[in-house]
């Protein structure tokens, strides 16, 4: 058997980011995909609801998601990726929550608003760029990319178990909570991951990513592992 045949496309650490952020996106998509075909049906039961108001709210999530994502990444460059990670989940898990109490389609739309605000997507991806060697990075993001479609297929099978939306929307927080936690206690800092590859250079442990990855650019044997 060949040496390639014998190591691990992943180490360890690796194995543990892309695990934990595949959770992370898992449970976030997953979530969504839960109410997305049921929405619509069951936003009408709100009182103030008309079609356009349904759609207003609809909408919401993904305005905010958008006008967020660039925001967000620029933010973690600078304030560092699971901060900003954790602080999205828990925009997203308190958007969750209000819809799950509100009455009013008005405030439905504050509700979507507050879960787009969440706009996390960028930073998971940025954060295992950070997080994996070059030559398997793209491994990697297609092991994230796969978390999604798992998601999508397994919310729509489970969705005709669930039949109103108060349910749905504590599923889905309770699901994001689990992530939350996952990227806090499980992902390990960029810095960290780097001080145990490098040789010679020494590397501050709350050094931020953006600082780092500049510091892998300039310095060569910064990444080192021979």
């Amino acid at each position: 058997m060949s040496e390639s045949a014998k190591t691990p496309i992943f180490n360890l650490s690796e194995k543990r980011s892309i695990y934990s952020l595949s959770g992370v996106l898992f449970f976030r998509m997953f979530s969504l995909f839960l109410l997305l075909p049921v929405f619509s049906v069951l936003a009408m039961d709100l009182e103030g609801a008309t079609p356009f108001l349904i759609g207003v709210a609809f909408g919401a999530y993904g305005l905010t998601q958008g006008l967020l994502q660039l925001p967000f990444g620029m933010w973690s460059d600078r304030a560092g990726r699971k901060l900003v990670i954790v602080i999205g989940l828990g925009l997203f898990i308190a958007g969750n929550l209000l819809g799950a109490f509100v009455d009013s389609i008005h405030w439905m739309i504050v509700a979507r608003f507050l879960q787009g605000t969440g706009a996390i997507s960028s930073t998971v991806f940025a954060l295992i760029a950070d997080l994996t060697r070059p030559e398997v990075r793209t491994r990697a993001n297609a092991a994230l990319g796969a978390s999604v479609g798992i998601a999508f297929a397994l919310a729509f099978a489970i969705l005709s178990k669930v039949a109103w939306l108060a349910a749905v929307v504590a599923v889905l927080t309770f699901l994001v909570f689990l992530g939350r936690a996952a990227v806090a206690g499980i992902v390990p800092r960029f810095a960290a991951v780097v001080a145990s590859a490098r040789q010679g250079i020494e590397v501050h442990r709350d050094e931020p990513p953006s600082s780092a990855s500049n510091r892998a650019l300039r310095e060569p044997t910064y990444l080192s592992t021979s």
